[in-house]
């Protein structure tokens, strides 16, 4: 017999951020050392990598570890202080390039995304597959608490249990398709990767807001029933919206302004959700509260 702590998804959402700080700093790493295996020389600093085709990667990745930074909470004041302007100093880093280096590894021609695109794939694809494995070993929360009641037909409930088992692998395999496609057919991958992922994110997000809105209204509280309500009513927007998205890229004028606005509002009805959800859990309230059980 042991003892198998059953671990929250705050605490959970902790360990992740940790996790993914240390991936964001190495994503930038693998960028820029493609961009120096391809070449014949260095730059002078790291900084210097925003004048090459690392510039996505390191912008990126240095925006997601100043947002990181600053969500964390420190274990002192002074400690939570330090960490927001660290965090908000990473942002102008990526924000605000360094001066243009001189010599022989001075600016390229960066006109052409291809160039980004082959140095970008190989960093993110690598460490997507990586860090989904990682997550899995590390981040096992254990016997999962969390509560199926909102998993009413037999379908949903499948889905819940191999997801709680093998769901941040999701993210390894996401992360070796990209890879693979990218190593077979770069041409195709660089005229269709963006628009699939586009699609293929928003297409996760409406789920997790029909997720939320069936969790919500399996609880017995009026309250509960209302939210689950309201994020009905954004998922329907936004699936409405995104068949508008999907139609303006195919059959209408992709330069005028019309799909622009229609994707505005695609990420206005994501907003809307968040905020929806921002109010309901202000105030958590887990749906089982153990600290550890016998198993």
């Amino acid at each position: 017999m042991r003892i198998t702590t059953a671990v929250s998804s705050e605490v959970s959402t902790y360990r992740s951020l940790r996790i993914g700080l240390v991936f964001a700093v190495i994503t930038i790493g693998l960028a820029i050392g493609q961009v120096i295996a391809t070449s014949d020389c260095a730059q002078s600093s790291i900084s210097a990598y925003w004048y090459t085709p690392a510039r996505t990667v390191f912008v990126g990745a240095l925006y997601a570890a100043g947002t990181i930074l600053i969500a964390y909470r420190g274990d002192s004041a002074v400690e939570d202080t330090l960490l927001d302007l660290a965090g908000f100093a990473a942002i102008v880093v990526a924000a605000v390039p360094t001066w243009a280096p001189s010599g022989r590894c001075g600016p390229v021609d960066l006109t052409d995304p291809t160039a980004f695109v082959d140095v970008s794939v190989p960093a993110i694809g690598g460490v997507a597959a990586a860090a989904g494995v990682l997550a899995q070993v590390l981040l096992d929360p254990g016997v999962d608490t969390r509560s199926l009641r909102w998993c009413r037909h037999r379908l949903l409930r499948r889905l819940e249990h191999a997801a709680r088992r093998f769901g941040r692998l999701a993210l390894s395999v996401a992360g070796t398709i990209v890879l693979l496609t990218h190593a077979v057919d770069a041409v195709g991958f660089r005229r269709d990767a963006h628009a699939v992922a586009a699609i293929g994110l928003f297409v996760a997000i409406i789920g997790v807001v029909l997720t939320q809105a069936l969790r919500s209204r399996s609880r017995a509280d009026s309250r509960s029933h209302a939210f689950g309500l309201g994020y009905l009513v954004v998922a329907g927007a936004m699936g409405l919206t995104l068949v508008l998205t999907i139609l303006a890229h195919t059959a209408l004028d992709a330069t005028g302004s019309r799909l622009l606005i229609i994707e505005a509002t695609l990420l206005a009805e994501f907003a809307v959700y968040w905020l929806l959800q921002t109010v309901e859990r202000w105030q958590p309230a887990p749906d089982v509260a153990i600290s550890s059980i016998l198993s």
